[in-house]
């Protein structure tokens, strides 16, 4: 399924409750939240891995910043962070 917003939603539920016998109508339905349980749960995963991701790399950098300022070479920043020659050089 698509993303499907909250007035979508409920339209659905009422199509639903209005051509259904109550006992698929109630299958369906719970069918159907447990889909869009799932995908929100999906989707606040994705975002915490990504806000996650976005941390480490701050704090790759703070690292970076660190080493530079002690004259620490390149290539021992690179090591140690895991951040590209190119990164580092534009924290210069």
């Amino acid at each position: 399924m698509t993303q499907i917003d909250q007035t979508d939603k409920i339209e659905l539920e009422n199509i639903l409750k209005s051509c259904l016998n109550p006992k698929v109508e109630e299958e369906m339905i719970g069918s159907i939240a447990h889909h869009w349980l799932q995908e929100g749960m999906e989707q606040g995963i994705q975002i915490q891995k990504a806000q996650d991701m976005e941390m480490v790399k701050a704090e790759k950098i703070t690292l970076a910043k660190k080493m530079l300022s002690i004259k620490e070479p390149i290539n021992k920043i690179i090591d140690f962070t895991g951040l590209t020659k190119r990164e580092i050089e534009k924290l210069k």
